[in-house]
């Protein structure tokens, strides 16, 4: 999904992606490892992420309500 964000060209799109794939890598680390300090790391990207995703549903929901750009994405 990353490596299609990238052809979209989406700055919104490709944060979230780019966060997923590290919350994902961290994720294995701290299953691989059982380092709690690295979860808690873990947690906070993910409530970037979710930042993230909330922004961009706005921007989709505003844009297409008002038919012009109100929101970048």
């Amino acid at each position: 999904m990353l490596i299609a964000a990238l052809k979209l060209g989406s700055k919104a799109i490709i944060f979230v992606f780019v966060i997923l794939f590290i919350l994902f890598i961290l994720l294995a680390i701290v299953n691989a490892t059982g380092n709690t300090g690295l979860l808690v790391i873990a947690g906070y990207m993910g409530l970037i992420m979710g930042l993230g995703v909330l922004y961009i549903s706005l921007g989709e929901v505003l844009n297409d309500a008002y038919g012009r750009t109100v929101v970048p994405v």
